[in-house]
């Protein structure tokens, strides 16, 4: 109860934060209309011509061309790529604001396309891992299942602190992967609590939109798109305010692992009750 209690404190400094900059706020919603503009850009163009019915008729038994595939490849790449610049870059402005910066939208996109070359190389080497782990769960056995999955979560454990690192270090992918693992195991210990708080916030605001669109829908059959509208706008807000805090909380975790100080308004003793350090055998 403790831990959980410190993650809901620590979550309330990550608001104390965004408070000083809400500005930070703009890139998962810049990021969304970018991801939406590249879907756009590959499903329109599909859809209108006969490539769009070859692909649907090939998504049965998997008959895709050399075509679809590069083209499914591209697709898949690019949207990665635009979760994983405008993370970059909403994590290395949370790095300013927690040295006592002041930072705006074009600092965090100057940092990103300052490292364009080194996401570009990490999101092929993230997607290629994702892939390949979603085609050998797809042709597992129920045991093979749970293997895979054990594995992703490995993974992405592994890769949790590599956005910071992509943000703040001049290392390559894999050395970005290094170099996350080195700091899991040196400051997070096997709990990560933060992530708990994060996760109720994202939880509660999901269930509140769809009680509202949902229910409101059903209590008011004549004006529903009313509270159907109002239920999505909650979930995009929630989602947005999950996303955002998120990047504050793992440049902090970074500034912390690094330096082992917190700035910017979080608590030096609350961090560290909350990560509980590996003892050294």
């Amino acid at each position: 109860m403790n831990r959980i209690r410190r993650s809901f404190q620590l979550l309330g400094q990550c608001f104390s934060v965004l408070r000083q900059d809400p500005e930070l706020l703009l890139f998962p919603i810049v990021s969304v209309i970018c991801f939406v503009a590249v879907v756009a850009s590959f499903v329109l163009p599909l859809l209108a011509t006969q490539g769009g019915a070859a692909l649907t008729q090939g998504a049965g038994h998997l008959a895709f061309s050399t075509a679809h595939w590069v083209v499914l490849g591209a697709f898949y790449f690019l949207t990665y790529f635009v979760i994983a610049f405008f993370n970059v870059a909403l994590v290395s402005c949370a790095g300013i604001r927690l040295n006592g910066g002041d930072p705006t939208l074009g600092d965090g996109l100057r940092a990103a396309f300052s490292r364009i070359g080194t996401i570009a190389a990490w999101v092929a080497v993230a997607a290629s891992v994702g892939w390949l782990l979603r085609t050998l769960e797809e042709k597992a056995g129920f045991l093979g299942k749970i293997v895979i999955a054990l594995i992703g979560t490995a993974w992405s454990l592994a890769t949790a602190l590599v956005v910071p690192v992509l943000a703040f270090e001049r290392v390559g992918p894999v050395d970005s992967v290094k170099r996350s693992i080195s700091l899991l195991k040196q400051t997070w210990g096997e709990q990560i609590v933060g992530d708990v708080g994060l996760g109720v916030l994202a939880f509660f605001g999901i269930l509140a939109s769809v009680v509202i669109g949902g229910g409101g829908a059903v209590l008011l059959p004549q004006l529903w798109y009313v509270p159907v509208a109002f239920g999505v706008c909650l979930l995009a807000v929630t989602l947005v305010l999950q996303a955002t805090l998120k990047g504050i909380f793992q440049a902090a975790l970074y500034v912390y692992a690094t330096t082992g100080q917190v700035r910017g308004g979080f608590d030096d003793a609350l961090i560290q009750q909350a990560f509980r350090t590996k003892r050294k055998r």
